[in-house]
């Protein structure tokens, strides 16, 4: 009676592992979707770079690592270049191979007075040219200007500007 049992209890588990070798996983849609994982995060993050001198210091309160990208939340980089000091700021970037996307909040100041603001641009560290096309704003010491769209070559200082929409020139008081 025993063996009988036995026999019934292996036939049903034949049974339900051939049942379950035919089925298809639940899971697998989820190793098929594009949910991108980090691999590192970081938080108040810092990074120098030094040539003789602090050349570049980029801050970021949140940092990610992902396979082809880095992400980077409320961005601060202080660096000099020809005897001048640049500060920019924006609220979220992203850093692939030679392109940085800058988004929110924007702003771009030299040492010099010179203030640039925009929501939205796209920086190629191999040809050093800021580019956007959304609203933007510049003041240089009694000047103002706002328009829409952007090309910023660093390398030649040249700034070209598709749709201006006003210039305003401030006296001194």
């Amino acid at each position: 009676m025993v063996i009988k049992a036995l026999y019934y209890i292996l036939a049903v588990c034949g049974i339900l592992a051939i049942f379950l070798l035919f089925q298809e996983p639940y899971f697998l849609d989820l190793a098929k979707s594009s949910v991108k994982l980090a691999s590192i995060e970081m938080e108040d993050l810092k990074d120098f770079e030094i040539d003789d001198e602090v050349v570049r210091v980029v801050e970021a309160k949140k940092a990610y690592k992902y396979e082809k990208e880095n992400r980077f939340e409320d961005v601060k980089m202080l660096y000099k270049k020809d005897n001048s000091t640049y500060l920019l700021k924006a609220n979220k970037a992203s850093h692939e191979g030679d392109i940085v996307r800058l988004k929110n909040d924007i702003v771009l100041t030299k040492d010099d007075g010179y203030e640039f603001n925009t929501d939205e641009a796209i920086y190629d560290m191999k040809s050093e040219i800021l580019s956007g096309t959304q609203q933007f704003w510049a003041s240089f010491k009694n000047s103002k200007v706002t328009g829409e769209g952007f090309v910023y070559n660093a390398k030649q200082k040249d700034i070209k500007i598709t749709k201006v929409k006003a210039i305003y020139e401030m006296e001194d008081k």
